[in-house]
C-alpha cells in the first residue's frame, strides 16, 4: 500500500463525513436492471479493470501521525458481491444498499453488488462515496464498462484525479485565483443565511437522515414554454427553473434575498473522481419583479458564479470566514440542479435500464433535481427528514409545479401575482384562522362590574394591605369618582392619566374613569416629569390622577356621567414607536369585554375565588387581574407596590390568599418556579392555571414547571398584542412541550379572534410557509390616538370582508403541521425585553437627539443565557461623553426598559458594501465600559460577598465598591435574582427594595450590615447565645 497526498476537495469531504459518521448523504448509488444472458465473469473483470485504471476508486483515507493521508490499495481488494433475491424484496434491498455506509478508512470507497432475481434478470448495485465519485463519473464508468465488458482494451488514463486536483490546489496556493476570491467576497458580502422554515427544531448536529421522492414531471406544454422563455432571455433552461424555485421560496419565506446552491463540474478529462464544485447562487427577488426580470437577475448571478467555479467551495468558505455550524451546511441549505440524461452502458445481448435510487440520506435541507427527459422535464426532491414532514415537502413540490405552469403560460407575471394556492387551500387556511364568533354582551367593562355588584353586594371585591372593600363599597367609590371626574370635564373617549401605586384605590379610580366615559392612561408614579408631560400631550389628556387627588375625587361632587357604549375607549396604552414617538393604542370596551369573556370561558373563575393583582398598570395584562375577577364575583388581592419583582413575595401571596390563577412573563415565571419547594407546592393547592404571556415560552421553562408543579395547575401559553385586546391565541401546554429547541407554539385563535398568516400583499401563504401574523375580529383597537397615518398602515382592510379590518402585528409565524401557530420572529427591528415591546428605531432616534451623536444603532445582547438586554453603539463628532450622562438623557425620553444597559462608543459603525449596518460585526459590550466609575476594590467582607453575588448575576467579571447595579446592566428581574442569592448568602430576609434604594455595592453593604445588627439587637440573650454557638 502506498501513501498519497490528499487533495483539498477530498479533505473537505472527509471532514464532512467525520462530522456525521454513517451519513448516507455522502454516498452515491447507481442501480442497473440487466435483463438477458449476463456474463457475470466479464462484468466482474470489467469492474475490476475500472477500479485498477482509476486510482481514486481504490484510495482510502485515514489519519497518519495526526495528518490525513490517502492509502492507495491494490485492485485485488475489489470484489463483486452476489446475492439471490425475490422481486418483492428488491425495493427494500436497494434502499438498504443506498443507506449502508462505506468504511473509507479501511476499505475501498466503492461497493459493488449483483442481485440475482432470475437466471436472466439481475440488478447491478454500485455504491460509491463522494470522495471518489460524482455525477459526471457515471458517464465515464458507463462508457468504460461498455468497452471492457465487450473485451475491448482502453488506452491508459493519462492523468489521475489526484494529479489534476493537485494542480488546482497549487493554483489557489500560488494566488492565481485572487481576483476570483475578491469578486466572490464582494458578491456575497451581504449574504444572510436562508432556510425554508422547518417543521421540527433543527438538531444541533446534522444527522443526515433523508428521504427521496421521484415521479414529478412538468407537462410538455410547460416544458416548451420554459424553454422558449430561456431562449428569449438569453438564459439556460436551468436558469429559468432556478428562477421559478427562487420565486417559490420568496413566496414561502417573504424574503427577497433567497440563496441556493448548485453543483458544477470541473472535469477537464475523462477521469473518474470528485470533479465537482458547489456554487453559491444569491437570489434577488426584491421589489416584486416580473418573472422575466427575475430570470435576468438569476442569469447574471449564475454566470458570475460559473465564472468562479475554479475556486473550490471549501476555499470560498475559508476566505469568507464563515463560522462553522455542525447543524447546517455553510452558505446555503437548498441545492437546485439540472442534470442531462446519461447514456447507459451497452452490454451485448443485455437490456439495460436504470432504476432510480431510493435515497438514503440528505446532505442539505432540500435538494431539488431537475432532469431532462427528451423534450420534457422531470424532477425529484430529497429532504432532511429530521427537519421536514413528507406532507410539507409534497405540498412544496405541488406549489413548484403551479409556479412553473403559471410563468410558462405568462412570463410577464410579477412574482406576487404568480398563483400558488388552489381555491381549496385558501378555504382550508381560512378555516384554521377563523375559529368562529360567539355573541358578547352589549355592555361596558364597568357595567359588567356593576351588574356583579348588584348580584353579590356583600362579597369581597378587592383587598390590599390597608383596605378590604365589598362589591357594594367599591361600587360607591367608583360612582363618586365618576361623578367627580365628570364635573372636571371627563366624558366619552376622554383620556385620563392614572399615576397611582397598586392599591384598592387604583382599582376604584380605573373603574371610575371608565364610568365617567373616559379612557385611563397608565403612567408609573416614578416616571420622569418630562416623559409624563410627553405622554399626556400625545394622548391629549388634560387631567392626571395622582395619589394626592384620590381623597377629593371620593367626595363625589358632580353630575351623573353620560352613558357609555361598547365602542367607546376604555384605555390608551403607549407602545414603542419606530419613528421615535411612542404610539398610543386606543382600546375599546368591546374588545376588552371579549377578552374577559374568553378568559371566563377557558378558566371558569368562580365567585369568591382570588386573583392576584400584581402586574403594573402600564402593562395591558393588568386588565385581566382587575376586570375579569370583578365580572365573575371573585376577589382581587392587591400585591403591595414593588413586590411584583419579588418571586418570594409572589409565592407567599399566592399561598396565603389561595390564588387560583396567575400570569407571568416567561422570565418572571422562571424565578417564581425557582422559589417552589415541596411545602410551597402543597400550599398552592388552590392554583388551577398559570398563564405565560408577553414573550416566547421556552421548552426548558415548561420542563421546570412540570418538575416543580406537576400536571396541576395547568400551564397555558398566550400570544397577542395591545392593538387587539391583549391576547388572541391560546395553547394548553403538555409535557411534550418540554422537548425540542424551539419556543412553545402559540396555539390556536381564541373565539372572536382571527389569526391569519399573510404575505405583504395580505394574501394567505401556504401551510407551513412563513408570513406575517395578522389579526382580525372584534378585539381590534380603534387605532393610534392622534395618528391616522400609523393607524392606516397598521389597521388595514380585511382581505375577505368589506368594511372590516385586520391588524398587521409585524410578528412572523407559520402554521405547523398540526394546525397550531408557531412564532418565527419579527419583520422589523422591534424586540421584546422582559415582556415589553421596544422599537429599536425609537431608541436610536433618542440617541441621535443627543448632542454630538453622528450615528447610532441599537441591538440586543445576552451577557447571560436568557437575559436579553439592549446595547447601543454610538459614534460622536468629538470625545465620547460619560455613559451616565447619555443614560440620564435617554431616561428622560424613553421607558425604563428601553434605556440600553450598555452604551459603546465607536469611531464609526461597521457597514456592508450596501451601506447597511453590519450587525454581525458589532463588538460585544465590554463589562468594564458599562460604568464611568473608576474601579475601587470592595473592602469589607460584606462588600466582597455582595460584589461576588452581583457580578455573577450581572454576568460581569468584577464589581467595585462604587459600581452601581443598574449602571452595570441590572434590571428588575435581575434584582430579584440578586436578592434571592443574598438571602441565601446572609441567611436573612432581605427586602427587594434594598437594591433599588442602595444600588452601589458599598451602599448595599452598609444597609445590609444595619439590618444584620438590628436583627441581632432584637434577639433575646438565649437566641444570641445559640447563634454564637452555631457560628463557632
Amino acid at each position: 500500500m502506498n501513501h498519497v497526498r490528499v487533495p483539498r476537495v477530498q479533505h473537505r469531504l472527509w471532514l464532512a463525513d467525520q462530522l456525521t459518521p454513517g451519513d448516507a448523504g455522502y454516498l452515491g448509488s447507481t442501480f442497473l436492471r440487466l435483463r438477458g444472458p449476463l456474463d457475470t465473469g466479464a462484468l466482474e473483470r470489467a469492474l475490476t479493470t475500472i477500479v485498477t485504471r482509476h486510482e481514486v476508486l481504490r484510495t482510502s483515507l485515514d489519519t497518519r501521525e495526526g495528518e490525513l493521508a490517502g492509502v492507495l490499495r491494490p485492485a485485488a481488494g475489489f470484489r463483486l458481491g452476489t446475492r439471490s433475491i425475490s422481486e418483492d424484496a428488491l425495493g427494500a434491498a436497494l434502499a438498504a444498499e443506498a443507506a449502508t455506509p462505506l468504511d473509507i478508512s479501511a476499505g475501498l470507497p466503492l461497493r459493488a453488488l449483483l442481485l440475482r432475481l432470475a437466471p436472466d434478470d439481475h440488478v447491478l448495485c454500485l455504491t460509491v462515496h463522494h470522495l471518489a465519485f460524482d455525477r459526471g463519473s457515471v458517464g465515464v464508468l458507463y462508457r468504460e464498462l461498455t468497452e471492457l465488458y465487450a473485451g475491448r482494451d482502453l488506452p491508459p488514463v493519462p492523468r489521475q484525479f489526484r494529479d489534476l486536483a493537485a494542480a488546482d490546489d497549487a493554483a489557489y496556493d500560488a494566488g492565481e485565483l485572487a481576483s476570483i476570491v475578491a469578486e466572490r467576497r464582494e458578491a456575497l458580502a451581504d449574504l444572510s443565511p436562508f432556510e425554508l422554515a422547518p417543521d421540527h427544531p433543527r438538531p444541533q448536529i446534522r444527522g443526515g437522515e433523508g428521504a427521496l421522492r421521484h415521479g414529478f414531471a412538468l407537462s410538455d406544454e410547460t416544458a416548451r414554454g420554459l424553454a422558449e422563455l430561456a431562449r428569449a432571455q438569453g438564459a439556460s433552461l436551468y436558469m429559468v427553473l432556478l428562477a421559478g424555485v427562487h420565486a417559490l421560496l420568496y413566496r414561502y419565506s417573504g424574503r427577497g434575498d433567497v440563496t441556493t446552491g448548485a453543483s458544477s463540474s470541473t472535469r477537464r478529462e475523462p477521469v473518474i473522481g470528485p470533479f465537482f464544485n458547489m456554487l453559491v447562487l444569491p437570489g434577488d427577488v426584491s421589489a416584486n419583479p416580473a418573472f422575466t426580470e427575475l430570470v435576468g437577475r438569476v442569469r447574471d448571478a449564475a454566470l458570475d458564479a460559473y465564472d468562479s467555479r475554479a475556486l473550490a467551495f471549501d476555499s470560498l468558505v475559508t476566505e469568507l470566514r464563515v463560522e462553522r455550524d455542525p447543524s447546517r451546511t455553510p452558505l446555503f441549505q437548498i441545492l437546485v440542479d439540472l442534470t442531462a440524461p446519461v447514456t447507459l452502458p451497452d452490454l451485448d445481448g443485455i437490456e439495460v435500464d436504470e432504476i432510480l435510487t431510493p435515497g438514503g440520506g440528505s446532505k442539505y435541507d432540500l435538494t431539488i433535481e431537475f432532469r431532462r427527459e427528451g423534450d420534457g422535464v422531470a424532477y425529484s426532491v430529497e429532504w432532511d427528514t429530521a427537519l421536514y414532514e413528507s406532507t410539507t415537502v409534497m405540498r412544496l413540490m405541488a406549489h413548484l409545479r403551479a409556479v412553473l405552469d403559471a410563468v410558462a403560460a405568462d412570463p410577464s407575471l410579477r412574482v406576487d401575482e404568480v398563483p400558488v394556492l388552489a381555491d381549496a387551500e385558501v378555504i382550508g387556511l381560512r378555516a384554521h384562522a377563523e375559529p368562529g364568533r360567539v355573541e358578547l354582551p352589549e355592555r361596558c367593562l364597568h357595567e359588567l362590574f356593576s351588574d356583579q355588584a348588584a348580584r353579590t353586594p356583600a362579597a369581597v371585591a378587592v383587598q390590599d394591605s390597608a383596605d378590604t372593600l365589598t362589591y357594594a363599597e367599591l361600587e360607591r367609590r367608583v360612582d363618586a369618582i365618576a361623578r367627580a371626574l365628570a364635573a372636571r370635564g371627563v366624558g366619552a373617549d376622554t383620556p385620563v392619566g392614572v399615576m397611582l401605586e397598586r392599591s384598592a384605590d387604583l382599582v376604584a379610580v380605573v373603574l371610575g374613569v371608565l364610568k365617567a366615559g373616559g379612557a385611563y392612561l397608565p403612567i408609573e408614579p416614578d416616571t420622569p416629569p418630562a416623559r409624563v408631560r410627553r405622554l399626556l400631550d400625545l394622548a391629549g389628556a388634560e387631567l392626571c390622577v395622582s395619589a394626592d387627588d384620590v381623597a377629593e375625587l371620593l367626595l363625589g361632587d358632580g353630575p351623573d356621567p353620560d352613558p357609555v357604549r361598547p365602542g367607546h375607549l376604555c384605555a390608551v396604552y403607549f407602545t414603542s414607536g419606530s419613528t421615535g414617538e411612542p404610539k398610543g393604542v386606543a382600546c375599546t370596551h368591546r374588545g376588552w369585554v371579549g377578552q374577559m369573556a374568553n378568559l371566563q370561558e377557558r378558566y371558569q373563575l368562580a365567585p369568591g375565588e382570588a386573583v392576584l393583582l400584581k402586574t403594573p398598570l402600564t402593562f395591558d395584562d393588568v386588565a385581566r387581574e382587575i376586570f375579569w375577577p370583578l365580572m365573575a364575583g371573585a376577589r382581587v388581592v392587591v400585591l403591595p407596590p414593588g413586590l411584583h419583582r419579588d418571586a418570594q413575595a409572589l409565592l407567599r401571596a399566592a399561598i396565603e390568599h389561595e390564588v387560583v390563577w396567575l400570569q407571568f412573563v416567561p422570565s418572571m415565571l422562571v424565578m417564581f418556579l425557582d422559589e417552589i419547594g415541596t411545602d410551597a407546592r402543597e400550599g398552592l393547592h388552590a392554583l388551577r392555571h398559570v398563564v405565560s404571556d408577553g414573550d416566547r415560552l421556552r421548552p426548558e421553562t415548561v420542563a421546570a414547571f412540570y418538575d416543580r408543579l406537576g400536571c396541576r395547575p395547568r400551564l397555558n401559553n398566550h400570544w397577542g398584542t395591545t392593538e387587539v385586546s391583549i391576547d388572541s391565541t391560546h395553547h394548553v401546554c403538555t409535557p411534550a412541550d418540554a422537548d425540542g429547541g424551539e419556543a412553545v407554539c402559540l396555539g390556536r385563535p381564541m373565539e372572536n379572534h382571527e389569526v391569519y398568516v399573510l404575505d405583504h400583499t395580505l394574501q394567505p401563504v401556504p401551510h407551513g410557509a412563513v408570513g406575517e401574523l395578522c389579526i382580525g375580529g372584534v378585539g381590534l383597537a380603534r387605532g393610534y390616538v392622534g395618528d391616522p397615518g400609523k393607524t392606516a398602515r397598521a389597521f388595514v382592510p380585511h382581505p375577505w370582508r368589506a368594511g372590516e379590518r385586520v391588524y398587521r402585528t409585524g410578528d412572523t409565524g407559520r402554521l405547523r403541521p398540526d394546525g397550531s401557530l408557531q412564532y418565527r420572529g419579527r419583520r422589523d427591528h422591534q424586540v421584546k425585553v422582559r415582556g415589553v415591546r421596544i422599537e429599536l428605531g425609537e431608541v436610536e432616534a433618542a440617541l441621535r437627539a443627543y448632542p454630538g451623536v453622528t450615528d447610532a444603532v441599537v441591538a440586543t445582547w445576552e451577557p447571560l443565557p436568557g437575559d436579553k438586554r439592549l446595547a447601543a453603539y454610538v459614534s460622536f463628532d468629538g470625545p465620547a461623553p460619560a455613559v451616565s450622562e447619555v443614560r440620564a438623557f435617554l431616561g428622560e425620553r424613553l421607558a425604563p426598559q428601553a434605556v440600553p444597559s450598555a452604551i459603546v462608543a465607536l469611531p464609526k459603525l461597521p457597514r456592508m458594501p450596501s451601506g447597511k449596518v453590519d450587525r454581525r460585526s458589532l463588538p460585544e459590550p465590554d463589562p468594564d465600559t458599562l460604568s464611568d466609575e473608576p474601579f475601587v476594590p470592595p473592602r469589607t467582607d460584606t462588600e466582597v460577598a455582595i460584589a461576588e453575588v452581583w457580578s455573577a448575576v450581572l454576568g460581569v467579571p468584577r464589581l467595585g465598591a462604587n459600581d452601581d447595579f443598574f449602571a452595570m446592566g441590572g434590571h428588575s428581574l435581575l434584582v430579584t435574582r440578586a436578592v434571592n442569592r443574598m438571602r441565601e448568602a446572609f441567611a436573612l430576609d432581605i427586602p427587594l427594595r434594598l437594591v433599588f434604594e442602595h444600588s452601589t455595592v458599598r451602599a448595599a453593604a452598609a444597609r445590609l450590615e444595619e439590618l444584620i445588627f438590628a436583627e441581632i439587637e432584637a434577639m433575646s440573650d438565649d437566641e444570641a447565645a445559640r447563634l454564637m454557638v452555631a457560628e463557632t
